[in-house]
């Protein structure tokens, strides 16, 4: 006879955050109307690595917060991040202005209502603020009356939708500077260059080793989301004759002579995405020596160095590829730019999705808005019609780079958008009133879902979303009255 065990849901949820990290790090899933689901974005285990003033920080609260902005409607009640700043260097005020970007939270205090709490190594050393992140998962474990979700994804029973609890979300900035009671005890009461302090960092280091060896089975069952920030240096080697090898790589796809600093060997083997930002520089045009995309047109000044260009490579991804490199356009004052960083993409990508010339272009999805280097940044703050489109745009783009197998699916921007309105679909309301990603009870959840590869799909005739009527263009009576008030 067969064990029968207990199973674990089927899908390991991920939480999807815009900005050119769905899809490659995901793939779809059949839902539960037939719908393709994209499972990518933010994972249960992150990092983020770099050099020193290479926004890891800046990138891994913006992963957080937009997947956050996502569930809020349905779980503001419920939601909780907390932060563990290591190095002692985080701002309230600063923090505050990396939710004005997102819709749900812009006009909320969330640090203020303590859905957000930051705290520091001065009021918790490393193993206090692990154990109060273990006691509240178990807590959260436990309760018998907790509110479970459903998701767009399927349960074992292949009808069902899958549910879950509410995710909550930490951070260790960094984990590189991540110091228990016991070492910071033997530093307090030892001198340098003591040899009672010889075994400081051995005992970090199995600290670290234990954290890391814990988390995958504390955050399971609690429905949470860790993400570290650790350093890279560089390795200092001392040649041991002419033919030496060359040191070896704590990662395959890691620069050679780069080391991650301060993290156990679990670092390696555990992170289910680990993100290396190989570079953060000034984004200035080379004629203006002025931001290339400013933030109002006529908003140019040379030496105004607030558009930064991050290049980051995933290291390692086990839901998707790795080896890759992207670039995200990131505001010192504002932060990620996520829509800015899918135009600059597609745009850089052979114009994928562009019409017009190199001066004055519109996307072919909304052909009637002209946008030009100076403008672009505006109106795309200004216009969630023109946020979806270009959302749109790069994910197509990116669908048939890190997913050849749909590429007898997939179709350029402009044929989406004629397939579509030639079989009645309104293409004002597909950009105004849906979205392409996957949330907290999602049938009831603002705007209507229609992925990606589900208006693909639908273009060819093969699929019509479930909410909409035989006339491709009536929503049904029984999800326009889920939505409410409809979010545009």
């Amino acid at each position: 006879m067969r064990p029968s065990f207990r199973l674990p849901p089927p899908v390991k949820l991920m939480f999807p955050v815009g900005s050119l990290l769905d899809i490659p790090t995901g793939e779809y899933l059949k839902g539960t109307h037939d719908q393709r689901v994209l499972l990518g974005g933010i994972s249960m285990i992150t990092g983020i690595v770099g050099p020193g003033n290479s926004f890891k920080t800046t990138l891994m609260r913006f992963m957080v917060l937009s997947a956050i902005n996502r569930i809020f409607s349905r779980a503001q009640d419920e939601l909780y991040y907390s932060s563990y700043d290591t190095e002692i260097n985080a701002n309230d005020h600063r923090n505050a202005k990396l939710t004005l970007i997102f819709d749900h939270l812009k006009d909320r205090d969330i640090l203020q209502e303590g859905i957000w709490q930051i705290t520091n190594k001065d009021i918790y050393t490393g193993n206090e603020y692990w154990a109060e992140i273990k006691k509240y998962l178990k807590s959260k474990r436990e309760n018998k009356k907790a509110r479970l979700y459903k998701t767009a994804f399927l349960d074992r029973d292949g009808v069902s939708p899958m549910t879950t609890l509410c995710p909550s979300f930490g951070d260790i900035d960094s984990l590189s500077q991540f110091v228990t009671a016991d070492v910071e005890k033997t530093m307090e009461t030892t001198e340098l260059g003591e040899s009672a302090g010889n075994t400081i960092f051995m005992r970090q280091g199995l600290a670290k080793a234990r954290l890391l060896m814990e988390m995958p089975t504390v955050i399971a069952g609690g429905m949470h989301y860790e993400l570290f920030t650790a350093h890279v240096g560089a390795t200092i080697t001392i040649p041991t004759g002419p033919g030496a090898p060359p040191p070896r790589k704590q990662l395959q796809l890691m620069p050679a002579g780069d080391v991650i600093k301060g993290v156990s060997n679990n670092f390696f083997y555990l992170l289910h995405n680990l993100w290396y930002i190989l570079s953060a520089r000034p984004f200035v045009n080379r004629d203006t020596k002025a931001p290339e995309y400013p933030y109002e047109p006529g908003d140019e000044i040379a030496g105004d160095n607030d558009l930064m260009c991050l290049t980051m490579k995933q290291l390692r991804g086990k839901n998707g590829s790795s080896g890759y490199v992207i670039e995200q356009m990131v505001s010192q004052r504002e932060g990620v730019l996520p829509y800015l960083s899918e135009f600059h993409y597609v745009k850089t990508n052979g114009r994928f999705g562009l019409e017009g010339s190199d001066r004055n272009y519109a996307l072919s999805l909304v052909p009637d808005v002209s946008l030009s280097r100076t403008s672009v940044r505006k109106k795309l703050r200004e216009s969630p019609k023109l946020q979806r489109a270009v959302e749109l745009t790069a994910e197509l783009c990116q669908l048939g780079i890190f997913h050849p197998t749909l590429k007898d699916v997939l179709m350029t921007p402009a044929e989406l958008k004629k397939a579509l309105e030639d079989k009645g679909y309104d293409w004002e309301f597909l950009l105004t009133q849906t979205r392409s990603w996957h949330t907290l009870d999602d049938e009831e959840a603002p705007l209507y879902p229609f992925s990606t590869l589900d208006m693909c799909r639908a273009a060819r005739g093969e699929y019509t979303p479930y909410w909409l009527g035989a006339d491709n263009k009536t929503v049904k009576k029984q999800y326009a009255a889920l939505k409410g008030i409809i979010n545009g």
